[in-house]
């Protein structure tokens, strides 16, 4: 399921739509990576294999279609507040596990995927067959170790107890 989502949906989208583009006078197409094809989280191989391969896919269209006048990158987000991620976030200690990674010191927002992709989006845009990193810096460092995690969320908890 993973793979017919990530990889095998990047895969057909695009098949489609360069091609649709590139017959009508280009454009542009922003998929979404993620940070952990970067900087690995554990217990998630399948989710970062596919999103790899994606993006591998990304840039063999971007290739072949850039001369049709057909833009195509990804951006690739760290953890974001989400409605999706919101469980997560508000577990205690695990945000607290992450942030201490994330050198802009917070987690992003749907504001600044957004922005990132509207801006590839863009004319003002010269960049085709990349992968913009939107994760406030989290590819130069890394995300939590599981050991890590399951201590900040313990020493959460052991701090609501008192």
């Amino acid at each position: 399921a993973v793979t017919a989502l990530h990889l095998n949906g990047s895969f057909f989208f695009l098949q489609v739509f360069a091609g649709q583009m590139s017959e009508t006078g280009g454009g542009s197409i922003v998929l979404t990576s993620s940070a952990s094809v970067y900087c690995t989280l554990y217990h998630h191989a399948a989710y970062i294999g596919t999103k790899a391969g994606a993006d591998a896919v990304m840039r063999c269209f971007a290739n072949e279609f850039g001369s049709k006048g057909v833009k195509i990158n990804a951006i690739a987000p760290g953890l974001t507040s989400t409605p999706m991620t919101e469980n997560e976030i508000n577990t205690p200690g695990l945000l607290d596990a992450f942030l201490k990674e994330y050198p802009m010191g917070r987690i992003g927002t749907t504001e600044d995927v957004a922005n990132a992709a509207l801006w590839l989006a863009s004319d003002e845009s010269f960049m085709t067959g990349q992968v913009l990193q939107i994760n406030g810096g989290l590819t130069l460092r890394r995300n939590p170790l599981p050991w890590e995690i399951n201590a900040s969320m313990k020493a959460a908890t052991e701090d609501k107890k008192k």
